[in-house]
């Protein structure tokens, strides 16, 4: 009896160890995305780092550069976003920083299409959602100016990606360094063309992908 508790505790402390190998990947390995990480940071231009903590109840946010910390007042619908259930999550800064050393930010969330309901139709499927979040400096506030729809498999919106599945598909669009790009195969709207975000007078804009000409000396 004793030597089958002894195997039990060392089989269990594997799968622990197990599980912290999986939560350490980089982000581009999609296994993460299978448990997604409770904080999120993006890195604003100034030096400082905006951390949003996901929680089922009490979702938080704070603001850090060099030895400072500060609370970060969240808007109601980010605090929904961040409390209900996610399957693949990703945050980031959306480009240069603004007067005041405001800043824009992108949220992007991949949920289950029918939460509770696996029998139903798309009852495996996933929708992602892009938030785009304004941090105000001065008043220390993360609020929401808009949101996408940019994967669904109940509205068939089909993202081209290498990632490994579609939880991951718009996560690994905004890893990638530079302008965040989208391809669909399948899109009512935008058919199976390449799109760049753009973000005009607070709203995200699909636009098409700049073409960069070659410069001869």
């Amino acid at each position: 009896m004793g030597s089958f508790r002894s195997a039990l505790r060392v089989r269990r402390r594997a799968v622990v160890r197990a599980r912290s190998i999986l939560l350490s990947l980089p982000l581009a390995t999609s296994a993460v995305f299978a448990m997604p990480p409770s904080v999120l940071e993006a890195d604003l231009q100034d030096g400082s780092t905006l951390s949003l903590e996901r929680h089922s109840t009490t979702p938080a946010a704070r603001w850090t550069i060099g030895q400072q910390s500060r609370p970060v007042s969240l808007d109601p619908r980010v605090t929904r976003s961040l409390r209900r259930p996610a399957e693949a999550v990703a945050f980031r800064n959306a480009g240069p920083a603004l007067a005041g050393g405001d800043a824009w930010l992108l949220l992007a969330v991949t949920r289950p299409s029918t939460q509770g309901r696996p029998t139903d139709y798309c009852g495996s499927g996933t929708e992602t959602t892009l938030y785009l979040l304004r941090w105000s400096l001065r008043r220390r506030q993360l609020n929401q100016a808009d949101e996408l729809l940019v994967q669904s498999c109940l509205q068939s919106l089909v993202l081209q990606s290498d990632a490994a599945d579609e939880q991951t598909a718009l996560v690994y669009a905004l890893q990638r360094p530079g302008p965040v790009v989208f391809a669909w195969q399948a899109h009512p709207l935008q058919g199976d063309k390449s799109r760049q975000l753009s973000i005009r007078e607070g709203k995200m804009v699909l636009e098409p992908v700049a073409v960069q000409r070659e410069v001869r000396p």
